[in-house]
C-alpha cells in the first residue's frame, strides 16, 4: 500500500524544535509528513495496524525524548496541576484594590470622552466594547437593534454576496434566545439601569463551553454533545458564561473550533473550517478559530475562547485581535467537562485591550465555589491597568528576554516584536533582562504528552465507542498517544515541576514579564483538499506552538497583541507574566496597543503597505445599528 504524502501549499519555515542542555537553545529540524486526502485514511490504518509506523511518527516528532532526560529529573516529584499560590503581597494588593463594576463604568466613561466613536478615524477600524457602551448610553442605538444587526451579519458572513467564501465563524445561533436577551437589555438601558458596561454587548462563545438555550458544548465533534445526556439546548451556562450573563451580555452564537481542540490551524472537516477575515484563503489558527474570526470580522467586539496549547493566543495572533490566557484556574468553565484540565485556560478575545481587560474582569469577578482555586485565587484587581496614563507608568519594568528562543521565528516576526521591545525601553523606561529557560524541548514534549493524555482520557471515559467518528487527523493523534506509558506521563509531570521552579525563581528575582512572539509565522494558506478531508501536519503544529506551550504547562498568564502585518496578514506579540498578575500583563498590553496604533497611524499617513485598516471580510455592525 502506498502512502501519498502531499506537500503543504503554503510557504512555511523549516520545522523546528530545540535541543537544550541547561540553558542553550539550538533549533533542530524535524521531518514529519504533511498528509491530506485519501492518504489520511491510509495513515490511520497503518498507525493502527502496524505499531512500528505509529512509533516512527511518534519518534520523528520527538515524543520519546523525555525517556533520555530522566537522569536530570532524579528526586523531582510530579506536579499534576500548575497550581501556584499567590504571594502575600499579591493577596494584600488584591484585597485592597479589588475590582468593582463601578471601576469599569468609570473606565468606559473616561474612554468615551477621550475616544469619540468614529470608525473612519480609528487606526484599526474595529468597534470596541466601549464604542457599543457609548452608543447605548447616548441612545443612538439599542441592544435589540445591535443584536438584530449581528444576526443579519452572521447570516451574511456565511452567505456572502462577494467572491469571498463563507466565513464559517459560527456553528450555532438561536435568534429567539438572542433577541429576548437583547430586549431585556434594551429595557434596562431605557430605565437607566444597565447591569454593567457589558449590558447589551454581543458576545460569541467557543463550542467548548455551555451557553443556556444553545446546543451543549460539542468540542468541534459530531457526537460529543449527544453523549452528555443533556437536552438539545443546554439548560445551564458554564460558570464564566454565567458571569457574563449576569453582567447583561447578549450571547449571539457558538463558534467553530478545532475537533477536540487538537489542531492549531483550525481545519475541521466535521463542523467546518473558519476563514481568516484578513485573507479568507488563509487559516484563522486554532483551536478558538471561530471566536477569533468573529472578532476580527467585526461581528462581535468580544468572544470567549479556551487555550490548551495556544488556542486563544495563536488565532488571536493570526487574526490580528487581542487574546488573553489567564493564570491557570483563574476563570472557571465548570460544570462543563474540561477537555484538558491541567493545561487548559479559558479566556477572552477582543478588538481592544480595554475591552479584553473588562471581559477578563467580569468572567473572573466571582470565584466558582466548585473550583479547585476558589479559596486560593486572590480577588480580581487591576490597579495598574485602571491608573494607566502613558507608557511612562511602566518605568522600571523588567522584561525577560531569552534571545535564542525569541529569535527562532521568521525574520519579519522578529522585527515586529523587536519593535515592541525597543518602544518599551525608549518610551516606558523598561529594562531588558537577558535570561534563559532550561530544557525547552523537554517542556514541549511534557506539554504535548499532558494535553494528548488528557484529551484521550476524556474521550475514553465519555464516549469510548465514538472514536471512529473523529476525523482522520484526530484519529491519528488518539492512536499515537496510546504509545505513551504511565512512566512517560509522570516524567512529563516531573518536568513540569522543574520548569515551574525555574520560572518561580525568575519572577521572584529577575523579571516582571517575558516578551516573545506569539507565533513564529503568520497564518498559513488553506489547502482546499483539507476542507473536506482534514490535514495532518505535525511539523507545522510544533512550529505554531513553539512559543505557546510554556504558558500552558506552567499556567502563566499570557497575552497576544497585534503588532504588525506581513503580506497582509497579522503578526502577534506575546506578553507572559507572573501567576495571578494579569494586571501587569494587561498594563504592558495597553502600552503595546498604543505603540501599534501609533505605528499604524504613521503607516496610513505615509501610504505604506503596512497600513491595513479593515480585513477583507468585515461587518460594520454598530454602524448598521445606528442608521
Amino acid at each position: 500500500m502506498h502512502m501519498y504524502i502531499l506537500q503543504p501549499i503554503f510557504v512555511a519555515m523549516s520545522s523546528s524544535t530545540p535541543t537544550s542542555n541547561t540553558g542553550t537553545y539550538t533549533p533542530v529540524r524535524q521531518s514529519a509528513p504533511v498528509v491530506t486526502g485519501k492518504a489520511l485514511l491510509y495513515l490511520v490504518y497503518l498507525a493502527t495496524k502496524l505499531p512500528f509506523v505509529g512509533a516512527k511518527f511518534w519518534s520523528d516528532t520527538g515524543m520519546y525524548s523525555l525517556r533520555t532526560h530522566t537522569h536530570k529529573l532524579k528526586g523531582v516529584d510530579a506536579t499534576l496541576l500548575p497550581l501556584i499560590p499567590p504571594s502575600k503581597a499579591q493577596r494584600d494588593t488584591s484585597q485592597q484594590a479589588q475590582l468593582t463594576l463601578a471601576d469599569l463604568f468609570r473606565l468606559a466613561d473616561a474612554h468615551a470622552v477621550a475616544n469619540p466613536p468614529d470608525a473612519a478615524n480609528k487606526p484599526m477600524a474595529h468597534w470596541t466594547v466601549f464604542d457599543y457602551y457609548a452608543a447605548y448610553k447616548a441612545g443612538t442605538t439599542t441592544p435589540l437593534r445591535v443584536a438584530q444587526a449581528v444576526l443579519d451579519a452572521i447570516h451574511a458572513s456565511d452567505n456572502p454576496a462577494t467572491e469571498n467564501p463563507a466565513l464559517t465563524a459560527f456553528l450555532h445561533t438561536n435568534k429567539q434566545a438572542t433577541l429576548a436577551q437583547a430586549q431585556d437589555s434594551t429595557d434596562r438601558w431605557a430605565a437607566g439601569q444597565p447591569l454593567s458596561i457589558f449590558d447589551g454587548i454581543p458576545i460569541a462563545v467557543k463550542d467548548e463551553l455551555d451557553v443556556a438555550q444553545f446546543p451543549p458544548a460539542g468540542l468541534g465533534t459530531s457526537f460529543f454533545a449527544a453523549t452528555r445526556n443533556l437536552p438539545s439546548l443546554a439548560p445551564f451556562d458554564s460558570f464564566c458564561i454565567g458571569q457574563l450573563r449576569a453582567a447583561g451580555a447578549v450571547f449571539v452564537g457558538k463558534t467553530t473550533m478545532s475537533e477536540l481542540g487538537l489542531d492549531i490551524i483550525n481545519c475541521n472537516p466535521i463542523t467546518g473550517t473558519p476563514r481568516n477575515p484578513w485573507n479568507p484563503a488563509h487559516h484563522t489558527g486554532g483551536s478558538s478559530g471561530g471566536s477569533a474570526a468573529s472578532v476580527a470580522s467585526g461581528l462581535v467586539p468580544v468572544a470567549v475562547g479556551a487555550d490548551g496549547g495556544g488556542s486563544v493566543r495563536i488565532p488571536a495572533s493570526f487574526c490580528g485581535v487581542y487574546g488573553l490566557k489567564p493564570t491557570w484556574g483563574r476563570i472557571s468553565g465548570g460544570p462543563t467537562p474540561s477537555v484538558d484540565p491541567s493545561t487548559g485556560h479559558i479566556g477572552p478575545m477582543a478588538t481592544s485591550i480595554e475591552g479584553l481587560a473588562a471581559a477578563y474582569a467580569l468572567m473572573s469577578l466571582q470565584a466558582d465555589p466548585a473550583s479547585l482555586t476558589a479559596d486560593l485565587a486572590p480577588p480580581v484587581a487591576l490597579p495598574k491597568f485602571l491608573a494607566y496614563k502613558s507608557p511612562r507608568d511602566l518605568k522600571g519594568l523588567r522584561i525577560g528576554f531569552y534571545r535564542d528562543y525569541f529569535s527562532d521565528a521568521e525574520t519579519y516576526v522578529n522585527e515586529a516584536v523587536q519593535g515592541v521591545l525597543d518602544y518599551l525601553v525608549q518610551h516606558a523606561g523598561a529594562t531588558v533582562v537577558d535570561m534563559t529557560i532550561p530544557d525547552i524541548p523537554q517542556v514541549r514534549v511534557a506539554h504535548v504528552m499532558s494535553i494528548l493524555s488528557e484529551v484521550a482520557s476524556l474521550m475514553h471515559h465519555q464516549c469510548p465507542n465514538e472514536m471512529g467518528k473523529l476525523s482522520y487527523p484526530t484519529q491519528v493523534l488518539m492512536n499515537l498517544v496510546q504509545l505513551a506509558t504511565k512512566t512517560d506521563y509522570l516524567t512529563a509531570q516531573r518536568q513540569r515541576t522543574q520548569t515551574l521552579a525555574h520560572l518561580r525563581n525568575l519572577f521572584a528575582n529577575q523579571i516582571d514579564v517575558m516578551i516573545l512572539p506569539t507565533t513564529a509565522m503568520v497564518a498559513p494558506k488553506i489547502n482546499p483538499t483539507s476542507l473536506s478531508a482534514g490535514i495532518s501536519d505535525a511539523s507545522f503544529t510544533l512550529d505554531g506552538m513553539r512559543f505557546a506551550f510554556l504558558g500552558n504547562l506552567t499556567g502563566l498568564p499570557a497575552l497576544s497583541c497585534p503588532v504588525g502585518f506581513h503580506e497582509g496578514l497579522p503578526i502577534g506579540c506575546q506578553i507572559m507574566g507572573k501567576w495571578w498578575d494579569e494586571d501587569t500583563v494587561l498594563t504592558v498590553g495597553r502600552a503595546v496597543s498604543e505603540y501599534s496604533a501609533s505605528k499604524k497611524t504613521r503607516a496610513m499617513a505615509a501610504g505604506e503597505g503596512d497600513a491595513e485598516g479593515k480585513p477583507k471580510v468585515w461587518f460594520d455592525v454598530l454602524g448598521e445599528a445606528v442608521k
